[in-house]
């Protein structure tokens, strides 16, 4: 993990100062020390999602760790009733392992219902915390949200930024799945980022079920300059390119801000990373057609992904695939929503309304 002076500052002085509901002043004092102590506080007092204590969004997370965490990244600006926190078990071979979530419930008035679930995922480098302006936004329009991390990102289980297979993802999704369909309200749908979008379509891969419509973001077949980052990848076994978690490629300044100071995110490719990345590729082609309803959100500025040869490869295996191109988007679209003239959040309501059993009595 990476940590920075300033970012340690502006969480450390804080958590000296205020008094968290039923912890010691010695305790607090030993936690603000650095930002490892936040990790390690964060991941040993997280328990199994479905026996985690649904709380008033209003309050304070009860943790001291997670209670900094939502601070640093503005959790507060999802306008939910209530919020949970905790780890979903993933069924892997030899052992499982577990990744953390986050729930947030909409606030609702009496007769309102919510409109469906949504299941909202990280790119790669990236956690919860850089999906916050988007879940806001989603929230605000009526929807439940399940928020996770990917293996080796955020609070997960495994290496950073490291999987052995992208078939993990596809049962890291499953197990989100499988929450949503048992505590969440329905329809339920997937929104993924980049790597998110990745996971997504490898649920659909093995045979998922529990989605009822897809919406991606820059999703991830190959790099941008594929040729040269298996030719460089095979030659330095360790390879850097990772123009996407660059402050520059965000048009967003307040983002690039967040970027230089996220002492949880990631700034290195792992090797594991990237050829799991490579074998995904070798078998998408042949990998099975599904006809999920999908929408995708792609920026002619994305110098990240070779987002031309990914959106003709998706639409071959998802023939229900609309794109929107968005002529000055980045990569990292979910966080320059502020800058885009499209009404994307308007698009992503309207499309997902569409595939709604029963209209929501949800008023914004």
């Amino acid at each position: 993990m990476k940590f920075h002076s300033r970012a340690f500052l502006s969480i450390a002085l804080p958590l000296g100062l205020a008094a968290f509901a039923g912890l010691a002043e010695a305790e607090a004092s030993k936690l603000a020390k650095d930002w490892q102590s936040v990790y390690d506080h964060v991941r040993a007092s997280l328990v199994s999602l479905y026996n985690a204590d649904i709380q008033d969004a209003n309050e304070s997370p009860t943790t001291v760790g997670l209670a900094a965490y939502f601070d640093y990244y503005n959790f507060s600006r999802i306008p939910a009733q209530t919020r949970a926190s905790g780890w979903l078990e993933v069924s892997l071979a030899p052992s499982p392992l577990r990744v953390s979530a986050h729930r947030f419930d909409p606030r609702l008035s009496e007769g309102q219902r919510p409109k469906g679930s949504l299941l909202l995922l990280h790119g790669y480098f990236d956690h919860s915390g850089n999906m916050v302006d988007l879940a806001s936004r989603l929230c605000a329009q009526g929807y439940a949200l399940l928020l996770c991390d990917l293996p080796g990102h955020g609070f997960s289980d495994g290496p950073f930024a490291a999987i052995d297979n992208f078939s993990s993802y596809g049962k890291t999704v499953a197990a989100c799945v499988a929450y949503m369909q048992d505590r969440m309200p329905a329809p339920a749908f997937g929104i993924g980022h980049s790597t998110g979008a990745s996971a997504l379509m490898e649920y659909q891969f093995q045979g998922g079920e529990g989605l009822k419509a897809l919406v991606f973001f820059g999703p991830l077949v190959r790099i941008r300059a594929w040729p040269w980052v298996k030719l460089g990848t095979g030659l330095a076994g360790v390879f850097g390119y990772a123009p996407s978690r660059g402050p520059s490629a965000c048009r967003n300044p307040a983002y690039r801000e967040l970027l230089s100071q996220d002492w949880l995110g990631r700034d290195r490719v792992s090797p594991a990373w990237m050829q799991a990345l490579f074998s995904w590729n070798r078998g998408f082609s042949q990998a099975p057609r599904s006809d999920i309803p999908l929408l995708i959100f792609q920026g002619r500025d994305d110098r990240t992904v070779d987002w031309k040869w990914n959106i003709a490869a998706i639409s071959a295996r998802f023939p229900a695939a609309r794109t929107v191109y968005l002529p000055q988007g980045g990569h990292l679209l979910p966080n320059e929503l502020d800058q885009e003239v499209y009404d994307v959040v308007g698009e992503i309501t309207s499309y997902l309304g569409e595939h709604t059993l029963e209209p929501s009595s949800f008023v914004p």
